[in-house]
């Protein structure tokens, strides 16, 4: 957390917990699990999507990496509550 908080002010991060890697398969519920965890929003195989409507289909044959999007932050004075709260749940989901 602390190489985290030691980024340049301004700077944007993406807080991410894996869920699966290089793995093939449709992935559904996982991706369920999450929205029901609270998580809107997981980046899957790079591109980040929202999941609190629909849970997109992916191609079973093909491998994918998924991992939720826990926090959105940009770093600035008195953050480090948030960072500490959001790698925490990385912890958790991971």
């Amino acid at each position: 957390m602390e190489s985290i908080a030691a980024l340049p002010e301004g700077e944007k991060i993406i807080i991410l917990a894996p869920l699966v890697k290089g793995r093939k398969g449709e992935h559904v519920e996982i991706m369920k699990n999450a929205r029901s965890e609270g998580f809107i929003r997981v980046r899957i195989d790079g591109e980040i999507i929202e999941i609190s409507d629909k849970i997109p289909s992916l191609n079973k044959k093909v491998k994918h990496t998924l991992e939720a999007v826990v926090d959105r932050v940009v770093i600035k004075d008195g953050i480090k509550k948030r960072l500490a709260d959001s790698v925490e749940t990385v912890l958790r989901a991971g």
